[in-house]
């Protein structure tokens, strides 16, 4: 039996030996594996992880990238990284031998509009099976984020998401400038009650007698003063740029046309003409 057993260890301390001086224990510091390591799903349709997805204003995508140690050595300080304008993401670490090690990869999210923007708070470190290692910073679209150490012969994910933004165009409104009393263009969301009044009649000229005020009369589009107690919600608006006449671009002619004897007589009546309606509409604004 002794025979025996002294015959088995002369056989087994030869492999160990040659185990333990090969090159895959005493030459495995640690090494990041490359591959298709950057993958993308849209969590608003609930789509698979891709390479590529689709996503539209307000979407929310997730970006998943794997962290594999092929080697036996340890990983130190894996930091990864991700850039969102052009989908890439690198992973980057030190190993046993102190040697730097990284990889890289791309994933893209296919926009109809808007731009991609990292949602804060969602940046975490999961285990190859799915459980939640620890919560990462904020960094991953940035400076980068600090996932640890990684072992040899494993494997993690780290995970964050992005959401579709597409800002609205300006919305333009007219105001009356408490201050200046002029009617002023500004952005909507600009607007200040303490500043602004909506109310166009606010930045009329004031009443010629006291008790008139200032309106639009919505059957003929002008602007006409009438005594406040003579308001009527069907005829009047105090809403002045209902009566905002339409922007007319006139071309001055190249030349000045002929005119004969006919045609200074009916330029003088056009002026007679003209001069009437003037006198007619002016004392109608008088008398309200």
């Amino acid at each position: 039996m002794n025979k025996f057993v002294s015959l088995a260890a002369l056989v087994v301390l030869p492999v160990l030996g040659v185990l333990f001086s090969s090159p895959v224990f005493a030459t495995s510091p640690g090494q990041l594996a490359g591959g298709d390591l950057y993958q993308v799903r849209n969590v608003s349709k609930n789509t698979g992880y891709a390479n590529s997805v689709a996503a539209t204003c307000d979407e929310v995508v997730k970006f998943n990238f794997k962290l594999s140690n092929t080697e036996y050595g340890m990983l130190y300080g894996v930091k990864v990284s991700a850039t969102l304008q052009n989908g890439s993401a690198t992973a980057s670490a030190t190993n046993s031998s102190n040697e730097a090690v990284s990889v890289s990869d791309t994933a893209s999210v296919s926009l109809d509009k808007g731009s991609l923007s990292y949602v804060p708070g969602t940046t975490q470190l999961f285990t190859v099976d799915g459980q939640l290692i620890r919560n990462l910073g904020d960094g991953v679209t940035t400076s980068g984020v600090d996932a640890g150490n990684l072992a040899g012969s494993t494997r993690e994910f780290v995970q964050f998401q992005a959401k579709v933004n597409c800002p609205e165009a300006p919305k333009n409104i007219e105001v009356c400038e408490l201050s200046t009393k002029n009617i002023i263009t500004i952005d909507e969301k600009a607007f200040d009650a303490a500043k602004h009044s909506k109310n166009l009649a606010d930045c009329a000229s004031k009443p010629p007698v006291s008790g008139e005020i200032v309106v639009c009369e919505t059957a003929t589009k002008k602007i006409v003063t009438i005594k406040e107690n003579e308001f009527n919600d069907s005829k009047y608006t105090k809403d002045l740029s209902k009566c905002a006449a339409p922007v007319v671009v006139t071309e001055t002619p190249s030349e000045l046309p002929q005119t004969g004897a006919t045609s200074v007589v009916a330029i003088v009546a056009s002026l007679m003409a003209a001069a009437a309606g003037y006198v007619v509409t002016a004392r109608k604004n008088l008398l309200g």
